[in-house]
């Protein structure tokens, strides 16, 4: 008799333990791998919702994935469904297909495919922290990895932690938190990935397909186009996956290729390791916004690496005049009905701007808008283009208010002009280059290179009199919002960034504007070098107030006789060509 009730204990016993074995395998099928208390499981077949931040920056990128890890498939979707991404790692095509919006349609480019990648980091080197935290209202075991040096396999110096699901043991966020030096307490280097509504086992595996009317030949024969090739592209699974530890190795591939490019030299390690946080850092917010779909885009360029504090530098140069309008001689009067204006004017096919020039880290662009707008009314007078000296201006208009590389005003350096040197301007060559710091003023002893004998204001605000000065003045200098991030690293297409305002704090010049799809973009030539935007320029809308450019134009009277010098050779904004082609290049690109 006892024996049987042991039988039947055991019996019973082995039922209830099978039962709920199966409960937990039938409700998320684990595999048998899943041994220690809320070890993180990766499961195989999948869809989850991800939301990828940058706290730094204020970015939140939200991200769905479907992946069949076995089959090697693998679709991402950003900013709900906007972008997506098809990947067959097995497959025979050896391709990725991306789907995005260009202009007013979406359409369907192919790319070589870069393989599979996993969307949850390894956590072999992970150690479970007891006691565990609520994360989203969700139970979690929590998984830290501290590396306190930096490696190539083991990652960057900081804390990593997954929050791991202490029920499903799937992952709930991963969050990376570091610090450099090099910025100061104030900045972080900091990620983190939200997971939610996982699904597991049983998806639609239609998922995977490109959507109708879509095809690969057609995804081939887009991305065969020349024009793809002006706007950049990186494989989105690059910025989801390189901030885990054992992707590294990536982090720095990435670094070393853009030091090469630029020609990057730091002074110690604690440099180089914060230079390399920051280019990361932007490298994603860059490619984030180029997967919104866009009228512009971004790219790399030499400012990636800068601090915020060093960014300021470059558009700070543009300081409160307090300088009353009347101060100026007269008030530009358009005379051309607005209706009746021209649908493009362009003054680098007429040869009336030199060359992009670069400020360097110095606070100077007042002086390059303002030079640039006397070259171009020097060649509009005489026929000659001359390069003209930024740096007399940086070194001897103290006294009318302006502050070398702390900032300054084209109206006060006008008035320097007018009152201290007769309204002449010295020529580049004979009072020496560009120092990107101020020197000794000596003016006296250089050549004269243009001579001007008052200048114009272009009435605040009003978009017909800045076009009617664009067309029958010629290039204007212009006060701009420059702070907004989108602007440090624009790299082509229509610049119409909502979060640039109106708080002006950059002189630029305004060289004309082309007309797209009946909206106006104004073409401004910059001076932070060629390797910023189209060759140094931007096309802004002149839409909605979009970086203020309207709000403080102005451009210089020329005197009747001026020097007389060898014309330079002029800039030419190569990638624009006639009006139509470049609207047919922005719906290829864009």
């Amino acid at each position: 008799m006892k024996e049987t009730k042991k039988l039947v204990y055991l019996v019973l016993c082995l039922t209830i333990f099978n039962v709920l074995g199966n409960s937990q395998a039938t409700d998320l099928k684990m595999d048998t791998e899943v041994k220690e208390v809320g070890r993180p499981f990766t499961p195989k077949l999948f869809e989850v919702k991800m939301e990828y931040r940058m706290p730094y920056i204020k970015m939140v990128e939200p991200v769905y994935a479907v992946v069949d890890v076995e089959a090697g498939l693998q679709r991402i979707d950003f900013y709900d469904g906007m972008n997506k991404f098809f990947y067959d790692a097995k497959g025979a095509l050896e391709q990725s297909f991306e789907i995005l919006p260009v202009v007013d349609k979406l359409e369907c480019f192919a790319h070589p495919t870069m393989g599979y990648r996993k969307l949850l980091p390894d956590v072999s080197q992970f150690v479970h922290v007891p006691g565990g935290e609520n994360i989203n209202d969700v139970k979690c075991e929590v998984w830290k990895l501290d590396q306190k040096t930096l490696n190539l396999t083991s990652g960057m110096i900081g804390t990593y932690t997954l929050y791991v699901d202490a029920t499903t043991h799937l992952p709930v966020r991963f969050h990376f938190i570091g610090h450099s030096p090099l910025f100061g307490s104030a900045h972080s280097d900091e990620y983190q990935v939200d997971y939610s509504a996982w699904k597991l086992d049983v998806i639609d595996t239609t998922a995977f397909d490109l959507p109708k009317p879509f095809t690969v030949p057609k995804c081939i024969e887009n991305s065969a186009r020349p024009t793809m090739t002006v706007r950049p592209w990186r494989d989105p699974t690059l910025d989801l996956t390189s901030i885990f530890p054992e992707n590294h190795h990536q982090r720095v591939k990435d670094f070393d290729e853009y030091k090469i490019q630029y020609g990057k030299q730091y002074s110690d390690v604690m440099e180089h390791n914060g230079r390399h946080s920051l280019f990361h850092m932007n490298l994603k917010f860059i490619h984030s916004e180029n997967r919104k779909g866009l009228s512009y885009w971004l790219g790399v360029n030499h400012l990636v690496d800068w601090t915020v504090e060093e960014l300021r530098m470059l558009s700070s140069g543009l300081l409160d005049s307090g300088d009353s309008l009347d101060d100026a001689n007269y008030t530009h009067v358009p005379s051309i009905p607005e209706d009746q204006l021209p649908k493009e004017v362009n003054w680098t096919k007429q040869g009336a701007v030199t060359k992009v020039k670069d400020q360097g880290s110095c606070g100077s662009c007042w002086s390059f808008g303002t030079v640039a707008a006397i070259e171009g009314q020097l060649f509009r007078k005489t026929g000659n283009l001359v390069r003209l000296s930024e740096q007399e201006l940086m070194d001897c208009s103290w006294h009318f208010g302006n502050k070398a590389c702390n900032g300054g005003y084209d109206k006060r350096s006008y008035k320097y002009l007018i009152q201290k040197t007769g309204g002449t301007l010295s020529t580049d060559e004979s009072y020496g280059g560009y120092l990107n710091a101020a020197g000794w003023c000596h003016w006296e002893k250089a050549e004269a290179g243009a001579k001007i004998n008052g200048f114009v204001n272009v009435p605040t605000g009003d978009m017909h009199a800045f076009n009617d000065a664009l067309v029958n003045i010629g290039p204007l200098s212009v006060g701009i919002d420059a702070t907004s991030t989108s602007m440090y690293y624009y790299a082509g297409g229509l610049y119409d960034d909502p979060k640039c305002g109106i708080s002006l704090d950059h002189i630029v010049t305004a060289v004309g504007y082309i007309t797209v799809n009946d909206q106006k973009y104004t073409i401004i030539k910059n001076s932070w070098s060629t390797h910023w935007g189209m060759n140094g320029y931007i096309l802004v809308s002149q839409k909605d107030d979009v970086c203020g450019l309207a709000l403080a134009p102005t451009y210089p009277l020329m005197a009747d006789n001026q020097p007389v010098h060898d014309t330079e050779e002029a800039s030419t904004l190569q990638v624009l060509g006639s009006t139509a082609s470049f609207r047919t290049k922005i719906k290829t690109v864009a």
